[in-house]
């Protein structure tokens, strides 16, 4: 606290007070220097206020993720605050945090979480929040079917593949490998459109959805399909007996080369 210093009855201005809670007192003396009792008023002074937090990392605004916990950074360009966070529930859950926060494990279903800043004289900002689902659900496993070319082996280079049972929302991906690797399905269209495929070799075609929280399905049963392709040479034909035309016999001998 500071001295005190001589002061005029009536009207006193203080002025370069800082955000906190401040306290003033006066007291009169005699002419003889006897002091009476002091009085004082307190008061807060909040002139800047408290910055809402920014959120500068977590998962993103509105995504499905298939942790069940969460991590999350933030600061608000007040300086001198402390923090207060919950996840879902009401103004009442609030608790004293520190950045970077980590929730509880939660369960599958969408989630919020919330923070705000209070300064030293319990001045609240504004509550900043971001919402994300959590799924650890896999999709429903797909079926397959290969719908073109049907007979095998095959003499086109092509194949169409469609996938039964995909969940809606889902990517749809392929694999030739027994899973050892998967590709995402061209444009994500179902049915499948492959081109491209090589002559003399067997695929083995399996499909699997994976959801928005990046939960894959089990793979799909498996088509397989022989690419042959080959070209016909240009055969010549020789009638070696009877050689003339018209011919007088009810018979002829044909040689293809």
């Amino acid at each position: 606290s500071a001295p005190y210093t001589p002061c005029n009855s009536g009207t006193v201005t203080i002025s370069g007070l800082s955000d906190a809670s401040h306290t003033f007192t006066v007291f009169q003396t005699d002419a003889a220097g006897n002091a009476g009792s002091a009085a004082g008023v307190t008061w807060i002074v909040n002139a800047g206020g408290v910055s809402a937090p920014t959120i500068s990392s977590g998962p993103a605004a509105g995504s499905y993720v298939s942790s069940t916990t969460a991590t999350f950074a933030f600061a608000s360009s007040t300086s001198g605050v402390t923090y207060e966070c919950r996840v879902d529930g009401t103004v009442s859950n609030y608790a004293p945090c520190t950045s970077a926060f980590t929730t509880p494990a939660l369960g599958n279903g969408s989630h919020t979480f919330y923070v705000r800043a209070k300064n030293n004289v319990n001045t609240y900002s504004a509550e900043t929040s971001r919402q994300w689902t959590i799924d650890t659900t896999p999709p429903a496993t797909p079926t397959l079917t290969r719908t073109a070319p049907t007979s095998t082996p095959t003499n086109t280079t092509t194949a169409t593949l469609t996938a039964g049972s995909v969940e809606s929302g889902a990517t749809l991906q392929f694999t030739t490998n027994g899973g050892t690797t998967w590709t995402n399905a061209p444009g994500n269209n179902n049915p499948i459109q492959l081109t491209g495929l090589t002559n003399g070799t067997t695929y083995n075609y399996a499909v699997r959805a994976v959801d928005a929280a990046g939960n894959a399905s089990a793979s799909s049963n498996t088509v397989s399909c022989t690419v042959d392709v080959f070209a016909t040479a240009a055969q010549t034909r020789t009638r070696p007996a009877p050689t003339s035309t018209p011919t007088n016999t009810t018979t002829a001998t044909l040689t293809a080369g």
